[in-house]
């Protein structure tokens, strides 16, 4: 089965309420679960960044979803591209904050992977993904499903 991965970093809307957060974070769960997509979702203080992944038909109309959203603006996509194997198989849409620091390290970090120039069929992790990776491990226990 082929698969995509998509990254992306927005900001929140000036009013946007824990109860909106609640809303987007249910709809999500429920329409990446009935599609077959895969992924996590980090904030901090009204800026985003999400990690999604799946077949890429799917992943098209979960990202056709997110941009017409009005709950975020400014959407600027680090990464899309194929992958060889889900890295949240496990999260229909796992969830947490971050602090500043860390978010601001993954949204300036490589996203781009350097295997299909290198002709590597492994599909090695881009340095953004080995930092998101390492940080969700690193916080299991204070993510929310």
């Amino acid at each position: 089965m082929s698969l995509e991965a998509v990254v992306y970093t927005s900001s929140a809307i000036a009013d946007i309420t824990e109860a909106d957060l609640e809303r987007l974070l249910e709809d999500a769960r429920r329409k990446n679960d009935e599609v077959g997509v895969t992924g996590v979702l980090l904030y901090h203080d009204g800026a985003f960044l999400q990690y999604f992944e799946g077949p890429p038909a799917a992943v098209e109309e979960v990202y056709q979803r997110i941009r017409r959203s009005r709950l975020h603006r400014g959407l600027i996509e680090l990464t899309r591209e194929p992958v060889t194997h889900r890295s949240f198989d496990q999260w229909v849409m796992g969830f947490t904050r971050v602090p500043p620091s860390t978010l601001l390290q993954m949204t300036n970090a490589s996203w781009e992977s350097l295997a299909p120039q290198l002709g590597d069929e492994s599909g090695s992790a881009s340095d953004g993904l080995k930092l998101l990776l390492h940080f969700w491990s690193s916080k299991s226990s204070k993510v929310y499903r």
